[in-house]
């Protein structure tokens, strides 16, 4: 389009069945609103969003400890035994083109031009999703350039050298990992209680406020819904019984011959949803989550504070400027007709937050971890 002529795009002010075009846009700006508004839900319990490059986790000492008196010694001050590390966050922008030019506008209908918009969205959501999910389950740690400045992007403790911090009187080694496998072809019970164990014993427990959660893939689910105690169990052929630290209890609205006759339960069965999520009953403290999202032969456990709390397992971050924030739909070269040429774009990052809040577990028969090839660093 040369400058000074008058052509075609110059009069497009509406799509084929008579859709004014400026309201179009004002409705996908309004539409993008709301969806950057209701991020997913299982994104919402495994992050946390940040604005900074590099954020500073507190660890929990000892704190203060009295001291026997003395008649003449004057008594130590008491200082919380509180640190704190510093755990990087990437950063990337991501675009994707709308390829509306004015000849497709031209012949279009609102609906076609509706598809696009929600191409995009849905683009932008598996993108999210699969960002977080990746972070969860590879157990690498990458590099990130942040300020000019190379920093490790840490996954959850993966026996990288560094030691986890001592949580009570437990302590641990610098080949603590949290990507451990069965080391056989089926899941026990027993792998099910060192899973969460993983997490519980660094103080991410039901009874400092944190929500146990564990996800598993519906081919696991038959396996865990057979679980029992051995002091609970008097029905033959159930999976592992004899070493079943808890008994799996059906959630809410369960069918009832999913439980034997004869047991009783002792308390009240969860809830069958969490926030939308489908959870299929409870161990122990642990909420049992189902979701193909999560790939079969793999099961991820993590401590939740809730919704976009501070203490999940994971951060979020975007850029600290709001009007930044979110999935975007950037105008065209030509104001008038902000949809011609417009273009999508996104920017975040994610990076595990609290090492110590997941733990992540592959069905298969070997001592070694690997990652799903759907949710893997290339």
């Amino acid at each position: 389009m040369g400058q000074g002529f008058n052509v075609h795009a110059d009069l497009l002010t509406q799509t084929k069945d008579g859709r004014d075009l400026n309201q179009l846009w004002a409705d996908y700006q309004a539409v993008l609103a709301d969806y950057n508004a209701q991020r997913q839900t299982l994104v919402d319990f495994l992050s946390y969003p940040v604005g900074d490059a590099v954020v500073s986790v507190p660890v929990i000492g000892t704190g203060g400890a009295f001291e026997r008196a003395t008649e003449f010694g004057v008594p130590k001050g008491i200082r919380p035994g509180v640190s704190y590390v510093d755990m990087a966050v990437p950063f990337d922008w991501y675009d994707l083109a709308a390829r509306m030019t004015w000849q497709f506008l031209a012949d279009a209908t609102q609906q076609q031009v509706d598809a696009i918009q929600n191409a995009a969205i849905e683009a932008d959501s598996q993108l999210v999703f699969t960002n977080i999910m990746t972070r969860l389950f590879d157990n690498t740690n990458t590099t990130a350039t942040l300020k000019g400045n190379p920093y490790n992007v840490y996954a959850f403790w993966n026996a990288d050298g560094n030691v986890p911090p001592p949580y009570r009187t437990k302590t641990f080694l610098s080949t603590h990992n949290h990507y451990t496998t069965t080391n056989g072809t089926v899941l026990e019970a027993t792998d099910l209680d060192d899973l969460i164990e993983n997490v519980t014993e660094h103080g991410f427990t039901k009874q400092l406020g944190y929500r146990i959660v564990v996800m598993i893939n519906s081919a696991q689910a038959p396996t865990i819904r057979a679980f029992r105690s051995a002091a609970s169990n008097t029905v033959p052929g159930t999976v592992d019984a004899t070493h079943a630290d808890w008994d799996f209890i059906p959630a809410q609205g369960t069918a009832s011959s999913l439980l034997p006759r004869d047991v009783v339960l002792q308390g009240q069965q969860v809830a069958n949803s969490l926030a939308g999520l489908t959870v299929i009953g409870s161990y122990g403290d642990a909420l049992i989550v189902q979701d193909d999202y999560i790939p079969a032969g793999y099961l991820a456990c993590f401590a939740t504070g809730g919704q976009a709390s501070l203490n999940n397992p994971i951060a979020f971050r975007q850029h600290v400027n709001p009007a930044l924030q979110g999935m975007r739909l950037i105008a065209g070269p030509k104001a008038d007709y902000p949809l011609i040429e417009s273009y999508y774009m996104r920017g975040f990052g994610v990076g595990v937050l609290q090492r110590g809040a997941g733990a992540v577990m592959q069905v298969v028969n070997s001592g070694t971890y690997t990652a799903p090839i759907t949710y893997t660093y290339l």
